[in-house]
Formats: C-alpha cells, structure tokens, sequence
C-alpha cells in the first residue's frame, strides 16, 4: 500500500511546485555543457516474469519483492490445502550520468548491479508444518554506453521534452530453477544488450524534472543452467518491456 500512495504522491507536489513557479526557465534544456542524473528517485513497471518483473522503486538505489503462491493439488483435482510459495527480494546499485557535448547531443551510460536472494515454502496439507527452503542467490550485472536527443517543446528553455535514446553494451543475469530435489539449480545468461527507451521530461525548475519513460530491451546471449554441479548450455534470448517514472537532475 505504500508503494502505491508515496508516488501519486511525490508526482502531485511536483506538479504543485511546477504550476507555482510562473517564471520561464533560465537554463536550456539539453544545452551544451549540461550534465543530467536522469533518475535519482522513481519507480518502474516490468512486463519481465517474476521475480524480474511486477511494480517496484527505482532510482540508483533500489529494491523488489515479489511473492508467487499457489495450492497444491491431488490426483483428483482438489485441493488438500497445502501450498508452495516463492519469495524474492532484490537490492541494485545503478548510477546513471548523461552529459550534452552540443545543444540537444547527449553521450552518457549506466552502470547496475543487483542481487536478490529467494525461498521455498512447501506445505504438504492445511494441517502441516511450512518446510522454507532457501534458493541460491543470484546477482546481476549491466554495463550500457548510450547516446540520445534532446528535444525541448516551447523553444531552448521548454519546461517539457521528449529524450530519446539508444544504448548498447553488455548484461549478465542470474535466476534461481527451483524444481530438482534439492532447489539449488541456478541459470545464468548474458550477452551483447540493445536498450531503446523514450523519456517525457516536465521540469519543474532549473534543477529537477520529472520522467516517464517506456523502454524495450533486447538481450541475444547463452543461457547456463547448473543442477547438482552438472552445467548446460544453449543460446536465447531476453526480451523485455518496462515503463520507468521518478525524479532526475539537470545541472
């Protein structure tokens, strides 16, 4: 519940203070010289599978939990009222900077690292003890170079823009492959990373914005699943759609 109410939130009083503030802007938006923080607080949406995906904060430190429940079933279809249950919890540390060498030019990167640690909850019936399990923590890593276009509406100094941008670069990702008899399976893939993503800017003052931005990214790589020490290989691919709003800075 909290996570619902505290960005409504955060958005209307940067609202507030944008309507507040009368005067036009000094500074140029993605004028040369600037550099830009595109996230320092936020959220994100994922259409990734969990624990990847569902509603979580953003920003250069963040977090995600995730919870997938469900009973167990006999030969017959019905339920004894037993249960298994996943939980996620993930942490990330991922700064991003952008600088503009010209009006409108940008050339930046990000760099993420996280980690999310897991377990089992198995409930045989109703009337059974919960045997937790813990799964194998995983980490992730992500280095992407990027370049992108300003493009400020109302003239040089518009309180809105649109910020497109490409990247390309590197990601390597983990995931815990619950299912053998000891849960410790673990897969791993990464790959060459293509990130598009479109930002809508609203500027609240000559130092901080707010974003939403849809992104697609698209990860070609090999896939690594290792079970009871025994590792197999193959080629995949990852694809994923999330949308990301918070709070950046332009300096």
């Amino acid at each position: 519940m909290i996570r619902r109410v505290a960005v409504p939130a955060c958005l209307a009083a940067f609202m507030a203070t944008a309507s507040a503030n009368a005067a036009d802007l000094v500074t140029p938006t993605g004028g040369k010289g600037q550099f830009v923080l595109d996230q320092i607080s936020g959220f994100r949406a994922s259409a990734a599978p969990s624990p990847n995906g569902a509603f979580s904060y953003s920003g250069i430190v963040g977090f995600a939990y995730s919870k997938l429940s469900y009973d167990s079933l006999n030969i017959g279809g019905l339920s004894q009222g037993g249960s298994t249950a996943y939980a996620y919890t993930s942490f990330w540390l991922a700064p991003s900077l952008d600088w503009f060498p010209i009006d409108h030019l940008s050339i930046g990167g990000l760099v993420e690292i996280s980690t999310t640690s897991g377990s089992r909850d198995d409930k045989q019936t109703g009337q059974s003890p919960t045997i937790t399990t813990s799964l194998p923590t995983t980490t992730n890593f992500t280095i992407l170079p990027r370049v992108g276009w300003m493009i400020p509406i109302g003239g040089p100094e518009g309180r809105f823009a649109i910020w497109p941008r490409v990247g390309a670069g590197y990601a390597s990702r983990q995931w815990a492959s619950p299912g053998n008899q000891n849960n410790d399976a673990k897969t791993s893939f990464s790959g060459f990373e293509l990130d598009l993503d479109v930002g809508f800017l609203l500027r609240v003052n000559e130092t901080f914005f707010f974003k939403l931005s849809p992104e697609f990214v698209w990860v070609p790589g090999t896939a690594a699943t290792t079970v009871n020490g025994l590792t197999l290989s193959s080629s995949g691919t990852d694809i994923n759609f999330l949308v990301q709003g918070g709070i950046g800075v332009m300096l």
